[in-house]
């Protein structure tokens, strides 16, 4: 039986970012996820779900026992429930931002097409009220965008603090205990910032690809195909970073 690492001790970064390519059959683990992406693409929302729930795995396999690892796609019932458990989760972190951004666009659009309705029906011509509403909703966009954003950041950041508690428990009330995501923040601040460097990079990377692959023309159409491995493998990767500095964070509680 393999040694369980020490909570002190975590994998290397090159350990990490090799793992989603490692173990036995991580062509098929790697390729099943892949899959579910695709195929969500035509059944929308469903086939998604059990990714979250397999990436909510991989994070808590990764906490539990320091290292991570692809487990088997089983238990496909567990697999959905826990997908939606992480869907609700990041809802409703993020719902205050998203319900912002949502009210601007919503308020702009219909200001400006209820003007152009208005004229149609009228057949005037547009006067200096027009002016003015139209740059009201553009300063209720800018406001609603400006804002919203600043309440998603605000959400993201302890979101996989809470997809950690969640992982760690299987128990929904866990991502929402605050205090005590709070304090597991302040043990690991380094690590958890780390783990964002490392997501939000392979992200960067990925966002790159696709500008240059979009301006071949040839390959533009498939784009979302050919990003697919890379996206994929970005959340692998980040629900291990995150699940490590999770349990590096325990520990230093523990202490």
């Amino acid at each position: 039986m393999a040694k369980r690492p020490s909570p002190a001790q975590r994998p290397s970064l090159q350990e990490v970012l090799a793992f989603p390519f490692q173990g036995d059959d991580w062509q098929g683990k790697f390729g099943i996820g892949i899959g579910l992406l695709l195929l969500s693409f035509f059944i929308p929302f469903l086939p998604a779900v059990f990714v979250y729930g397999y990436v909510v795995e991989v994070m808590g396999v990764t906490i539990a026992a320091g290292k991570p690892a692809l487990p088997v796609w089983q238990e496909w019932g567990r697999l959905f429930r826990d997908g939606g458990k992480a869907l609700g989760v990041g809802l409703v972190y993020l719902l205050p931002g998203l319900a912002v951004l949502t009210f601007g666009c919503c308020f702009y659009f219909a200001a400006t097409f209820g003007l152009a309705l208005q004229d149609v029906n009228t057949a005037a011509t547009p006067d200096d009220s027009f002016g003015f509403v139209i740059l009201g909703a553009m300063a209720v966009l800018f406001l609603s965008m400006s804002v919203g954003s600043l309440l998603v950041i605000l959400g993201a950041i302890p979101l996989p603090v809470a997809a950690g508690s969640l992982a760690a428990t299987s128990e929904f009330g866990a991502a929402f205990r605050l205090g005590y995501l709070l304090r597991l923040m302040r043990a690991n601040p380094m690590g958890f910032f780390a783990a964002w460097v490392v997501y939000a990079g392979i992200n960067a990377l990925a966002y790159a690809l696709s500008l240059v692959l979009y301006y071949t023309l040839v390959l533009a159409c498939l784009l979302p195909f050919l990003l697919l491995p890379i996206v994929y493998y970005a959340v692998l990767v980040g629900a291990a970073e995150f699940g490590l500095a999770y349990r590096q964070a325990q520990a230093k509680l523990t202490v």
